[in-house]
């Protein structure tokens, strides 16, 4: 099967980005001919990307990509895929694409891992950092009004005007054949906005192919991922600043990199972005990992990562985490954005036994194998790019 992949970004970013790659990998190691469509390269990774977009920025480009609309046409004529995989590609590679594929009766799938298709901020939390659903069934100007996106009026108006025009030129449901979302919640909540989309949806977890069962208790708790508002990391520093015999270390970038970067407590280190084994190191030998999110979570590869590595988590009790993270089974929860219910989680988690720390880690290994591996994963799309083809 020839399959063509695209995604806005063509670099490792997000858990977006190595679903991308990790697909790419999955797929031709079955035997099938993939190739990369992205626009956001860097000089370092650009052998990884087939076809890519040179393209200056401007407002204009959000809506609609001129460029992506002439190269996708020529990935279209040299490569001649069977099936088309849409990752991220909104305010980059754009919606524009779309008419040229569904003229040569390609069939799209689209990987779900965001709310942009219906949130302008994709995150559905506002100005006040709460949880807000306000723009649901298409009141893309409540973001405006709610200051959703921290960098101002304007850039809250581009955003809100980007998903009116996008739904009035190119409504995802003429376009896209299935939909497959990365977590239950995930689907349940397009669902509330879009319920005749049942029948074209699949519930589908993302995987990993790095799976290790030794268990190893260390004496530090790790944070890693975006270091971005939604995510809860100032939260989480401020629980730690109280809690000085407990350390934390905290790996990732984002916009709050600098601000951490500057903060001086002994019990915590931020040790900037790290990726491959020296990520899996850190993540073995921490204690548990923490994901503090502050925004409803589509699903989490740090959960993915943590899981398959026989790492337990403490997570905030929000979104697709609750599927993942069962009470003292593999893990611990807390009331998200509440300092007082993290402390008392993070110190209960830290005085457990040796013994039930050994049985939470063997539950969030087994967990992990038995929902995130590759020929799971492999088999259910597989079925899903067939299922498709036929239709």
């Amino acid at each position: 099967m020839k399959i063509l992949l695209i995604n806005n970004y063509g670099y490792a970013r997000g858990g977006a980005e190595t679903v991308y790659f990790n697909l790419a990998e999955l797929l031709r190691s079955k035997g099938h001919e993939v190739k990369l469509f992205s626009k956001y390269v860097r000089s370092d990774e650009n052998n990884l990307v087939d076809f890519r977009i040179n393209e200056s920025q401007f407002f204009f480009n959000r809506f609609y990509s001129i460029k992506s609309k002439i190269k996708i046409r020529e990935a279209l004529n040299s490569f001649k895929p069977d099936i088309v995989h849409i990752n991220n590609i909104i305010g980059g590679i754009t919606f524009s694409i779309l008419p040229e594929i569904k003229k040569r009766k390609i069939p799209i799938v689209v990987s779900v891992h965001d709310f942009r298709m219906l949130c302008p901020a994709g995150i559905f939390v506002n100005g006040r950092k709460e949880i807000c659903e306000e723009c649901k069934v298409g009141r893309y100007y409540k973001c405006v009004l709610n200051k959703c996106n921290p960098e101002g009026f304007v850039k809250n108006l581009m955003i809100a005007s980007e998903s009116y025009l996008r739904d009035f030129l190119f409504p995802h449901k003429n376009y896209f054949d299935k939909y497959v979302f990365v977590s239950q919640f995930t689907q349940n909540k397009f669902l509330e906005f879009h319920p005749d989309l049942k029948t074209k949806s699949e519930v589908l977890y993302n995987f990993t192919t790095n799976f290790n069962d030794v268990i190893n208790r260390g004496k530090y708790f790790l944070y890693f991922g975006r270091l971005d508002r939604e995510k809860g990391v100032l939260s989480l520093i401020n629980a730690f600043k109280s809690l000085n015999n407990l350390e934390l270390k905290i790996l990732g970038n984002g916009e709050y990199s600098d601000l951490i970067s500057s903060m001086k407590y002994s019990n915590i280190k931020y040790l900037g972005y790290k990726k491959g084994k020296e990520l899996q190191e850190l993540i073995k030998n921490s204690q548990y990992v923490i994901i503090p999110s502050e925004c409803y979570e589509t699903l989490s590869m740090t959960a993915i990562e943590s899981f398959s590595l026989s790492k337990p988590i403490i997570a905030s009790k929000l979104g697709g985490l609750i599927e993942l993270v069962n009470k003292e089974k593999n893990g611990f929860l807390f009331e998200p954005a509440n300092q007082n219910s993290m402390k008392e989680v993070l110190i209960k988690a830290n005085n457990i036994s040796d013994e039930l720390y050994f049985r939470l880690s063997k539950n969030a290994f087994n967990f992990a194998y038995e929902n995130f591996n590759s020929e799971r994963y492999y088999n259910k799309l597989i079925s899903i790019y067939k299922s498709v083809l036929e239709n």
